[in-house]
Formats: C-alpha cells, sequence, structure tokens
C-alpha cells in the first residue's frame, strides 16, 4: 500500500509525535493542536503500512467517538485503501482500525479477548486507572512484523 496520499500537513508538535520511537506516548496541552487528528492519522498510517494489523482508537462515549474521530475519518481518508463499516475502517491489506468507546469500566470487559497491536486513546484523562490499565493489557502482538 505505497504511496497512499493524505490531505494532512502536520503541526510541529504533530511531527514530534509521529516521529517518536517510544512504545508509549502522552501527547497533551490545550485544545487546537490537533491531538486527535494526529491519533486517527497515527492510527491510519500503521494500518496502511502493515498488513493484518489490529489498530484500536478510544473514545470515553460514542457521541465523543463519532464528533472526533467517526466523521473525521470519513471525510479524511482516502477512497479506495480502506472501507467503513460499524465503527471500523478495513483496510485492502487486512488491517482493521476499530473507532471504540468505554463508557463504563464494566465496558472494558467488550474487549477481553480482543488482540490490539496498537492502542490509541484519546483524552486519556477521562478514563479511569482501571480502564486503562485493563485495555493496555489486551495489548499485544502475534504478527510476524
Amino acid at each position: 500500500m505505497a504511496n497512499i496520499e493524505l490531505d494532512y500537513q502536520p503541526h510541529p508538535k504533530q511531527i514530534l509525535f509521529h516521529a517518536s520511537p517510544a512504545t508509549e506516548l502522552l501527547f497533551g496541552g490545550a485544545a487546537g493542536p490537533g491531538k486527535s487528528k494526529a491519533l486517527r492519522m497515527e492510527g491510519f498510517k500503521w494500518c496502511s503500512l502493515i498488513p493484518n494489523l489490529q489498530v484500536s482508537l478510544f473514545r470515553r462515549t460514542m457521541p465523543e467517538l463519532k464528533r472526533t474521530h467517526i466523521l473525521s475519518s470519513q471525510l479524511e481518508f482516502p477512497k479506495g485503501v480502506a472501507t467503513y463499516t460499524d465503527r471500523c475502517w478495513s483496510f485492502t491489506n487486512g488491517s482493521k482500525l476499530h473507532f471504540c468507546y468505554c463508557q463504563y469500566e464494566k465496558d472494558v470487559f467488550i474487549y477481553q479477548g480482543a488482540e490490539i497491536n496498537i492502542l490509541l486513546m484519546d483524552e486519556l484523562t477521562t478514563f479511569t486507572q482501571f480502564m486503562y490499565e485493563y485495555l493496555f493489557g489486551r495489548v499485544r502482538c502475534t504478527l510476524d512484523i
């Protein structure tokens, strides 16, 4: 899936975020520097590069998820690379970018058997510590990369 053109010109802080070699990264700051968009684009990038990858992007509630990521992704992601159905972008290489929410602590158990290769949590401070630790515990990779 080489040479996918995105209409995305990252700001300096987004460039630093995308270039980081860290396996766990916190990207904070005031409203407006494009943290949510950077997460969405990071998920898109990884899915387009690695076949059969499972990326999960979380917001606390479904309305936030829809407003912040689902509607935006439908405008930003190029056609023909992936198709969108039921809160998930399915890429032609077998990768998936799942849009997930976890409003209540008990909701983490929906993801009990999930294999999350890359976990992206937008507005992490809205999640409880239990939610974060449980979801982080689902991160693993059986892919031969």
